[in-house]
């Protein structure tokens, strides 16, 4: 299945916001996929060095995120071709 991702960034919050950028290029959408998983991991990292219950959420939320941005971002449909 062929899927349209793309990510916009807006000015504010809500339905009417402005546009400010609109990216779809796959390899910016890899690298941004990336990104956000590290950024994740690096959040788990420091909440198994406080508390265990916070890791265990953190390790939810990277999963979740993980399994959402695979979806959206499938590595193997990338690596044959640059469109989704």
């Amino acid at each position: 299945m062929v899927r349209k991702v793309w990510l916009e960034l807006k000015y504010e919050a809500g339905p009417f916001a402005p546009v400010v950028a609109v990216v779809e290029t796959p390899r910016i959408l890899r690298l941004i996929k990336a990104f956000l998983i590290a950024r994740q991991e690096a959040i788990l990292i420091k909440a198994r060095e406080v508390d265990g219950v916070l890791a265990m959420e953190e390790q939810v939320e990277l999963d979740r995120l993980t399994t959402i941005l695979d979806i959206l971002i499938p590595q193997s449909q990338l690596a044959r071709r640059d469109t989704f």
